[in-house]
């Protein structure tokens, strides 16, 4: 079974129903470093599941945390490995781990609310959630994609060497890891990338064995998303990889990458959360 998580005196106040006050908890879990904002026991609970080389200290994380405090939500955010406060080097990690990590943080979560969660899974995290419902890794109640970086490997690839320098795709080409700067369009930071985290992406993109289970997923995307573009989810026709009926896609114009630090994409994605958390 999975470590207790420490509870401070407010939650366990909450777990005991004496009292519905916020606990707001900072912690670590299999040297993943966390934020629980935690409500109401036995409520459902929603886990972020960040995008390739983010974690707990996007605007996005911020922007979804206040909304979760201001309407009573229970909420995960954390740090992947090689990311924030968390252990490990970004360069010698993979999806594989990053898919245990999300795992690991469901388990607290249920810890927490006793029941399985929403997994709001924004752009390579939408990679892993599909990973998790596909194989079946853990429970969850539903998936909620935010600009999805599903199959996204071949694309994102050409994408990385577009901005490599010669030298660069040379070091790359020899199997070295290289850094890659996308200019900081869409909060973009510097980030290692090598062919072996490549091959990786490739090894997780979904096959056409649809992914069961009859679970609500819904799909958000921005018109103006310059990282993927929502003609790649047209054209990939995600909604085929799911065997569910019970799938919806919006397409939310004018907003970017960044969905949840627009005021309409935030809007867009807390209709969704309501109807998530109360059916």
């Amino acid at each position: 079974g999975c470590p207790t998580a420490n509870m401070d005196e407010k939650a366990v106040l909450a777990a005991s129903h004496l009292s519905t006050a916020a606990s707001l908890q900072h912690g670590k879990k299999d040297g993943l470093s966390y934020t629980l904002l935690q409500h109401n026991p036995n409520e459902r609970g929603i886990l972020l599941i960040p995008g390739f080389t983010s974690g707990k200290s996007t605007s996005d994380c911020e922007a979804l945390t206040n909304y979760c405090r201001n309407h009573s939500k229970n909420f995960l955010c954390y740090d992947p490995r090689g990311i924030g406060e968390s252990v490990g080097r970004f360069q010698d990690l993979y999806i594989s781990h990053w898919v245990e990590d999300a795992c690991s943080m469901i388990d607290l979560l249920m810890e927490m609310t006793n029941t399985p969660p929403i997994l709001l899974a924004q752009s390579m995290g939408g990679a892993i959630a599909a990973r998790i419902a596909q194989c079946q890794l853990r429970p969850f109640h539903s998936i909620l994609l935010i600009s999805p970086a599903v199959n996204f490997g071949y694309l994102f690839h050409s994408l990385v060497t577009s901005v490599l320098s010669p030298d660069q795709m040379t070091a790359m080409n020899a199997g070295e890891v290289v850094t890659v700067d996308f200019g900081n369009f869409e909060d973009w930071e510097p980030f290692p990338y090598s062919l072996a985290l490549r091959d990786d992406f490739y090894a997780h993109h979904l096959s056409n064995t649809p992914i069961p289970g009859n679970f609500p997923v819904r799909l958000v995307h921005g018109m103006a998303d310059q990282t993927i573009p929502y003609q790649f989810i047209q054209e990939l026709r995600i909604q085929e990889f799911f065997e569910t009926s019970d799938l919806r896609v919006q397409l939310v114009k004018a907003v970017d990458h960044l969905m949840m630090s627009d005021e309409n994409g935030l809007k867009v994605v807390a209709g969704i959360i309501e109807e998530l958390t109360t059916e």
